[in-house]
């Protein structure tokens, strides 16, 4: 994390206590509470004040963490301007443990007291959490290069912006006068995209990026934010040229939860904790699991260096019994579900549960539920208002006007959506419905969705689901001055309205791979002077050969060598002569589904795991390794409820209309059972290209052979994936390839001028290929069989050919048609022709 460093003092023991006298700091928030029963054994014990604490009162405080087993030792951690003191335990907890926490003063004044709480029996996150409502799951880590081009025409403009082939494209239905600012957006099917938009879907900013961002927006300190995963697997933020300069993730032990992110004046921010335990549900409810794998959401204030100075737990907070419309016998419970956090005007912390039907108050000083409206637990007398909350969304102050709060109803029982405004007595404890939205004809939003009042006033809502509109501008009196949706419908978590003024000091590239060659995307958004683009690049990562100019915002370039990877960057050069600074390295592996090239990457794990992406899904529990042998094994501690709950799978792979592929591997299992192994579409709605069903595996290791012909549209972005889910019985696959064949009735083809010939053919046990006056430096011959293996494979040199010729042995080979490949190389490395004949072995 780029933060400043905390300020840690080492010295032996703290004491917090609670003070008598007046004007000295008095204690307003322990963290775990006493007789906590649920606490993370990663936890940190977290003491806030209601003022600054002296030099003298922090060396003074005296604290001792112990057990029946053992004494804890702790680091301790000043933070919020001396009002808050962390206590690190040096050593994790342990499960079931109860831990006494004794406090000690050197101060007279100062009261000494003990108290415990508990660790949990019990916490099993696994370290890849799914997406909200994911069914097949849709996130991908390495976008160079991978979107589907299915023509090779040029390329799309929106308003002279060029866009990729995958864009999003954006267009309005209704355009009036609206609130001033662009449309922050982010697709959530489809290749993912953030986008800032101008009304009539001018891209201001897109940026092609590594996994669905739901929460991408502008946070009152003036840099946006957005959920990543990766190795982050948080939020981070950025400046007003689109620099990274922070991240974000939460403290003891959670998951980042994806759903909202809220930056403070104090630049603390707000974030949701994920936490999955095992839980007996048999003794909660009847017909419970007795091993239920039940996920909790917590909310974390973490300070500027990354340290929790505030935390609410569910499990202390929310019991598991006011879920609604949640089955609490399944194996698999998510009772909370928090999707909003927000500060109110009082300072305080206000969150929206959905799986609770309810929006809760926090007290951020004390961490204490301040009200409950909503839900089987609600505090509130509902005022004009004939509905319930169902299902809801985005739970969000009004600006200026306390009490008022907005939410997105997402009504899922109710069978339609809305949004509304209720203003709140906590004296009456009346909740009054002052406003509500509800379009004509109804819609029904069943998940995500949000709406944001703007300054002037107006509501910009989004209704979510991939036909419904992504922006609704609506004012007080419910009129529509703005309406707009994607093209191409999918779905959309949030959208938002903001004035921004940030602006790139580099071009935005992106690479295209097209059937032929590959084509380069760049935009520096917002100029307007621009003389030419620069194109850099080269196989070496650090290169700066200049490879071309142009003054078009694309460039197609073709000849590149084949299974090769190859890098980019470009520049835009102004008018007045001066030269930007570099875009982003972009880099593409050219891969031509040319027959016999396997176009999976490192199907045989000897590069580990790169390449490959692993997800977990629906509960699922598992990781895996490449073992001593080369092999990938997936070692499966719970399956899931679904297929895809352990998922392996690689994309980037061209598959053209028409082609014959054969696609293989090597598979076993620690138990005989079932997996899905396919190739299909890398988006929604992952259409089954191969056409491949269950494949039955055992405990003996073999060898699995499926052909099928391309009858869908060209994708170049197609994917190979392992379905693992479900049973829990570990899975090993090694040798993975997925080819391209030339079945009997096509014949043979040349690339290059020089005239090579293959005779006999008929061949019987030799045969011979003759080179005519261009002798190749190396000569590459390769032997198919009709089903796309190879059997014979060897590297010649100019001193293997003797007259022109060279003799090939065929005696291994069985009777039966095959396909030579030959390839002619010259001394500088180059190929200067390809052959690929059928032949005909007549006998053993």
């Amino acid at each position: 994390m780029m933060r400043r460093v905390a300020c840690i003092f080492t010295f032996s023991f703290l004491s917090i206590l609670t003070y008598s006298q007046s004007g000295s700091p008095h204690l307003r928030y322990v963290y775990p509470k006493e007789r906590s029963k649920e606490v993370n054994p990663k936890a940190s014990l977290i003491f806030g004040f209601d003022q600054a604490l002296t030099s003298e009162e922090t060396r003074s405080f005296k604290v001792e963490l112990t057990s029946a087993q053992k004494k804890y030792p702790v680091k301790y951690v000043l933070a919020e301007n001396n009002r808050t003191i962390i206590v690190r335990p040096e050593q994790v907890f342990s499960y079931g443990e109860s831990i006494t926490v004794k406090i000690d003063s050197g101060l007279p004044q100062l009261k000494s007291r003990t108290y415990s709480f508990t660790i949990t029996q019990n916490t099993c996150n696994p370290s890849h959490r799914n997406l909200p409502y994911d069914v097949e799951g849709r996130a991908v880590r390495d976008v160079s290069g991978t979107n589907s081009v299915k023509a090779d025409d040029e390329p799309l403009f929106v308003n002279n912006v060029v866009v990729p082939s995958d864009f999003p494209v954006f267009e309005p239905s209704i355009l009036d006068e609206t609130a001033p600012g662009y449309l922050f957006l982010a697709n959530y099917e489809g290749a993912p995209y953030i986008m800032i938009l101008e009304n009539n879907g001018t891209p201001r900013f897109y940026q092609k990026v590594e996994d669905i961002s739901i929460d991408f927006k502008l946070q009152p300190s003036g840099v946006l934010t957005r959920h990543v995963s990766g190795d982050i697997r948080g939020f981070i933020s950025v400046d007003s040229n689109y620099n990274v300069v922070d991240t974000f993730v939460c403290d003891n032990g959670y998951s980042v939860d994806h759903h909202d992110f809220q930056l403070l004046e104090n630049g603390h921010a707000l974030l949701i904790a994920s936490e999955s335990r095992s839980i007996d549900m048999s003794a909660i409810v009847e017909g419970g699991n007795p091993a239920a794998n039940v996920t909790g959401t917590h909310i974390q204030e973490i300070d500027e260096n990354g340290n929790a100075v505030f935390e609410f737990s569910c499990w202390e907070n929310f019991d598991i019994l006011g879920a609604i419309g949640i089955d609490l016998t399944s194996p698999y419970i998510d009772y909370v579900h928090t999707n909003s956090v927000a500060v109110d005007a009082d300072g305080n912390i206000v969150i929206s549960s959905r799986n609770l039907g309810e929006c809760t108050k926090i007290n951020r000083e004390t961490g204490e539920i301040m009200w409950r409206l909503g839900g089987k637990y609600n505090q509130f007398e509902f005022i004009d208002e004939e509905d319930t909350i169902d299902y809801q969304h985005d739970l969000k102050p009004v600006p200026g006007v306390p009490g008022n709060y907005t939410i997105f109803d997402n009504g899922n029982h109710r069978g339609y959506s809305r949004v509304v405004e209720y203003q709140l007595d906590t004296v009456a404890m009346t909740a009054t419905k002052v406003w509500e939205y509800r379009p004509e004809p109804q819609i029904l939003t069943n998940a995500m969705g949000n709406a944001q009042r703007l300054d002037n006033g107006n509501t910009l809502i989004n209704w979510a689901g991939g036909n419904s509109p992504k922006a609704t501008e609506v004012t007080p009196e419910g009129e529509k001055v703005y309406e707009g949706n994607f093209a191409v419908p999918v779905s959309a978590y949030r959208s938002f309205r903001f004035e921004w003024d940030g602006y790139p000091l580099r071009p935005y590239l992106l690479i295209e791979n097209l059937v032929e060659k590959v084509r380069l995307l760049y935009n520096l958004f917002g100029a307007d002077s621009i003389a030419e683009y620069r194109i850099y690049g080269g196989t070496v990562r650090g290169s700066e050969e200049l490879m071309t100019t142009t003054q078009e915002k694309w460039v197609d370039l073709s000849d590149l060598e084949n299974t090769r990877t190859y890098y980019f960057k470009v520049t835009a050069v102004g008018n007045n002569g001066t030269e930007s600074e570099f875009s982003n390295l972009d880099s593409i592996l050219i891969i031509r589904p040319e027959p016999g090239v396997n176009l999976v990457r490192n199907g045989d794990f000897s590069e580990g795991q790169d390449y490959w992406d692993f997800y977990l899904y629906g509960g699922a529990i598992a990781e895996t390794f490449v073992s001593e042998d080369g092999e990938l094994v997936f070692d499966i501690t719970n399956g899931g409820t679904m297929e895809v709950g352990v998922q392996l799978r690689q994309n980037g792979i061209p598959l053209i209309q028409g082609n014959h592929y054969i696609f293989e591997f090597d598979a076993w299992a620690a138990s005989p059972r079932s997996i899905v192994a396919k190739v299909g579409m890398d988006v929604s709605p992952y259409s089954n290209y191969s056409r491949i069903g269950t494949t039955n595996i055992t405990t003996e290791k073999a060898h699995y052979s499926y052909n099928f012909t391309m009858d869908f549209p060209t994708d170049l972005n197609s994917r190979v994936v392992f379905n693992c889910g479900l049973s829990s019985s570990d899975v090993v696959i090694d040798n993975v390839s997925l080819k391209n064949y030339i079945p009997e009735n096509i014949t043979e083809y040349t690339e290059g001028s020089a005239k090579i010939r293959i005779f006999p053919n008929p061949a019987d046990q030799k045969l011979t290929i003759g080179f005519g006056t261009e002798i190749p430096r190396t000569a590459e011959i390769i032997f198919y069989s009709t089903d796309g293996r190879q059997w014979i494979h060897r590297n010649y040199y100019g001193e293997d050919i003797k007259e022109g010729c060279l003799t090939i042995d065929l005696s291994d080979l069985d009777q039966g048609i095959y396909f030579c490949s030959v390839d002619c190389f010259s001394a500088s490395g180059q190929r200067f022709v390809r052959i690929f004949k059928p032949v005909v072995k007549v006998s053993k």
